[in-house]
C-alpha cells in the first residue's frame, strides 16, 4: 500500500460513507415533510417542519464537507476544524472512516521517515 492508496482510500471509502449519511438525512427530511403535510395539528406540523429543516441542514453540512474530511487534520483552520468536529460528533460511521484515514496517513509518514533514515545497505 502506498501513500497514493491512502489518498484513494480517503476519496473512495470516506466518500461513499459520507454520501450514505447524506442520503439518509435527505430521505428523513422528505419523510418528515410528508408527515407535516398530512398532520392536522398545527403545533405538531410546525414541529415536523422544524425537524425536516434540521435534517436538510445536516444533509447540506455533510455534502459540503468533502474537502474538510479529506484534508489532514493538522492543516485545518479554526472554522474548518470546528465544522469537522461537528460532523464527526454527529456521524459515527464517517468518524470511524476519517480516523482510519488519519491513521493511514500517519503510518505512511512514519514509514517515509524510517526509510529515509535507514543506512544504505550497499556500504555507502
Amino acid at each position: 500500500m502506498t501513500a497514493a492508496t491512502c489518498t484513494q482510500y480517503g476519496k473512495d471509502v470516506l466518500g461513499v460513507v459520507r454520501l450514505q449519511e447524506a442520503r439518509r438525512h435527505k430521505a428523513e427530511a422528505e419523510r418528515l415533510r410528508r408527515l407535516a403535510e398530512d398532520e392536522e395539528d398545527s403545533q405538531e406540523r410546525k414541529h415536523l417542519v422544524l425537524q425536516a429543516r434540521a435534517e436538510t441542514r445536516a444533509y447540506s453540512d455533510i455534502k459540503s464537507a468533502r474537502w474538510t474530511l479529506l484534508r489532514k487534520d493538522a492543516s485545518l483552520t479554526g472554522n474548518a476544524r470546528d465544522a469537522l468536529e461537528a460532523i464527526l460528533e454527529k456521524h459515527r460511521d464517517v468518524a470511524i472512516c476519517h480516523s482510519m484515514k488519519e491513521e493511514l496517513s500517519e503510518l505512511f509518514r512514519i514509514r517515509g521517515v524510517a526509510a529515509r533514515d535507514m543506512p544504505c545497505r550497499n556500504g555507502s
